[in-house]
């Protein structure tokens, strides 16, 4: 469902109300309702019914739906906002509990697209008190200190985002928002939420009732030109593409004597150091087992996100070796936000290459993560591994793919013969067409993935290639 009034659009699916854009910038990439878990996971949308009415000048939709988890609807609710030719959106929210269930997270959160605002001045208001900064090309860091997690900015009564013509600002009437980094886990936004972060849980009880706001204003210059057509980027050695991790052993901080003699005589590919938080160990403690262990190669590492690395930044300052695993669906489960992220890595890579520079990245990479998800092996799964592996490329000294299926187990088996060769890079403006490849002696050899479900052109030396929804294709050109 496609909304408008004058300059500003957007978009509503799933639930959710996407892409408001003003004089085709994208202001935000995604405004919804939403609701977590005791461990931050994060509840399924399930949409009742959405109503959509306007005219030049405004429009209006109504959403209505119930968020479940784990199967069990947990709370019904209805979003309601309301769009003007004067660039402002005010949304509201109203939710009742239908289960009892603990609770990180329940309201309205706001994503701003890292394609739009990374470079951005921003600006913040709170009872009187100003502050100002730039989102970077970096990941910004969600420090947590006595086990409060801390925003990248705020608390704010207003946050207002300057980038050159492009403008935006964003309050809530029901108190303080804060803004976090989502590249930290993957995603190609940054995230506005209501403040602050709870150091735990809470109990919500059926029946329980709530309500959340918030205002949106923006504006833009005249409308951008028409995005140029796709083109080919050289990006460095082209990373080892496994299916099956080498010999990694992940330690605790603390290593005994009869441990370090069995990894002396198992003489492992590398180690990588990590504490039982998933935080990576201390310098102190990695320098001692790299003492210990020479001259097996040991590094750094978590489990987890990236964000357990770039929160200790000065524990990882010289290792030669990170590691870390990708998890598309931390914050969202729906294909069109899987494959609006797949920029996210290219961040990460680029942001650990800054804090750590000429340390080896290994990243661990699986759409799944243990979950039961129809879409593995499917056209869809190769196709956000292209995406993935194109901002990888250049970056990464491995990228781990554990039992791939189907589809995706022949575009990865075709990556595997890649390692160390030229990588070639597809940049398309559009973000509909993703590609990665070599440069071979017949031509470059490429991936060419549609992140779309619809069929799309892309123009391709010379050529114009019309891909189905998702589909996946192997080519060779000569430019």
């Amino acid at each position: 469902m496609q909304l408008r009034a004058g300059p500003l659009t957007a978009d509503v699916e799933n639930g959710d109300i996407r892409s408001i854009s003003v004089r085709g910038v994208e202001i935000v990439q995604r405004l919804y309702a939403t609701v977590r878990d005791e461990r931050w996971g994060t509840a399924e949308t399930v949409v009742r019914g959405a109503i959509a009415d306007g005219d030049r000048r405004a429009f209006t939709v109504r959403v209505e739906g119930e968020s479940v988890l784990a199967g069990q609807a947990v709370a019904v609710w209805r979003l309601h906002a309301t769009g003007t030719a004067a660039g402002t959106l005010d949304a509201d929210l109203e939710w009742r509990a239908t289960a009892a269930f603990p609770c990180n997270r329940i309201g309205l959160c706001v994503h701003h697209p890292t394609a739009t605002w990374t470079g951005a001045v921003w600006r913040t208001r709170l009872d009187g008190a100003d502050g100002a900064g730039r989102l970077g090309p970096a990941v910004l860091p969600q420090p947590v200190v006595d086990g409060l997690h801390l925003p990248a900015v705020g608390p704010v009564g207003t946050l207002r985002l300057e980038h050159g013509a492009t403008w935006t600002s964003l309050s809530s009437p029901d108190g303080p928002l804060e803004l976090e980094d989502q590249r930290n886990w993957g995603d190609a936004s940054y995230k506005s939420y209501p403040s602050p972060i709870s150091p735990a849980p809470r109990a919500v009880e059926t029946g329980e009732t709530g309500r959340a706001s918030v205002r949106i204003a923006a504006g833009a210059g005249a409308r951008p030109p028409a995005p140029s057509a796709p083109s080919f980027c050289n990006a460095g050695p082209f990373p080892a593409v496994v299916t099956r991790a080498p010999e990694v052993v992940m330690v605790e901080a603390e290593v005994a004597e009869p441990v370090l003699a069995a990894l002396r005589a198992a003489r492992p590919a590398r180690v990588v150091l990590t504490t039982p938080s998933g935080a990576p160990a201390a310098r102190a403690a990695l320098a001692a087992l790299q003492h210990a262990l020479a001259p097996i190669p040991v590094g750094a590492g978590t489990p987890g996100s990236f964000s357990e690395l770039n929160r200790r930044r000065q524990d990882i300052r010289d290792v030669g070796a990170l590691s870390w695993s990708l998890d598309p669906q931390v914050h969202a489960t729906d294909s069109r936000s899987i494959m609006e992220n797949v920029t996210g890595l290219r961040d990460q890579l680029a942001t650990a290459a800054a804090i750590a520079p000429g340390a080896e990245c290994h990243v661990a990479v699986d759409l799944a993560h243990g979950r039961d998800d129809r879409r593995r092996g499917t056209s869809f799964e190769a196709a956000w591994m292209v995406g993935v592996l194109a901002g990888a490329a250049g970056s990464a000294a491995s990228i781990l793919v554990p039992a791939p299926d189907g589809r995706t187990a022949d575009v990865v088996a075709q990556m595997m013969g890649w390692k160390d060769a030229p990588a070639v890079v597809l940049d398309d403006p559009r973000r509909r067409v993703a590609g990665v490849g070599i440069r071979a002696a017949d031509g470059i050899q490429l991936l060419l993935a549609n992140l779309t479900p619809r069929r799309v052109g892309a123009p391709l030396a010379g050529r114009r290639l019309v891909l189905g929804a998702y589909e996946v294709r192997s080519v060779t050109t000569s430019a």
